[in-house]
């Protein structure tokens, strides 16, 4: 498994550069609201980055999703990657409507 990069605490206080903590859950109103935010942000502000503190749905309920539609980094730490890829043989990654019923 590769080594994930290095925060620099200066990464998450960029005004242009926005770090999400958690996605919420998977739902079609939340990716909307997402989207919305997103065409909202001020001046040249992005997501730079998107951290998962763990796996319920709630929390990385829609991180696949924003990673995709930010290209953003994910983080997470070693041990819910481990359980991410053994969930995975459970649902695909990307079928957020299994996913809620796994858990």
């Amino acid at each position: 498994m590769s080594q994930a990069p290095m925060l620099d605490r200066s990464e998450l206080f960029d005004s242009d550069s926005w770090f999400v903590i958690d996605t919420g859950p998977e739902s079609t109103e939340n990716r909307e609201l997402w989207k919305a935010l997103l065409r909202n942000l001020p001046g040249k502000a992005k997501i730079t980055g998107i951290l998962v503190t763990h796996l319920h749905p709630d929390h990385i309920g829609l991180a696949g999703w924003l990673q995709d539609y930010c290209t953003a980094p994910l983080y997470l730490s070693e041990k819910e990657m481990q359980q991410a890829v053994n969930e995975q043989n459970h649902c695909n990654a990307k079928d957020y409507d299994d996913l809620n019923r796994f858990y």
